[in-house]
């Protein structure tokens, strides 16, 4: 959660903290946390990030150094990800993650469940029937 707050406070530093919205986006019983920079935007824009990341990293540079600010910046509506079990998405329906069960998933599940469900989700939330998806690292490999 400290996570959360810290990247909402760089946002907020700013000016965007008034277009954040963070949503649990999900087809199963795990949630994954989204954010929206713009989200009266057009086109939509997809950020996941890389293995042992969080949604962070695209936003912890100066804004003119860091692409969610940039393609915001540039018309983008711009939703950041943040893949199970990292420390933004920890939650889940049934499941503590002090349990072994919370933990039993792989790349497999995040690219047949989760990256669908989170694509789902942002394109309903938006009314796009597409969105641009750009990852690093395990976000590109999903």
């Amino acid at each position: 959660m400290q996570a959360l707050i810290i990247t909402i406070c760089l946002i907020h530093g700013f000016a965007y903290s008034k277009l954040i919205r963070t949503k649990r986006a999900t087809d199963s019983e795990a949630f994954m946390n989204v954010l929206s920079l713009r989200s009266d935007m057009k086109p939509v824009v997809f950020l996941q990030h890389g293995l042992l990341g969080d949604g962070s990293n695209w936003v912890t540079n100066f804004a003119h150094n860091s692409l969610g600010f940039i393609l915001a910046d540039a018309g983008f509506d711009v939703w950041i990800g943040n893949s199970r079990g990292n420390i933004w998405s920890r939650s889940h329906q049934n499941l503590s993650v002090n349990e072994d069960e919370f933990w039993a998933f792989s790349f497999d599940e995040m690219a047949k469940y989760d990256l669908p469900a989170v694509v789902n989700f942002i394109l309903k939330k938006t009314g796009q029937q597409q969105l641009y998806y750009v990852g690093y690292s395990q976000g590109a490999g999903l």
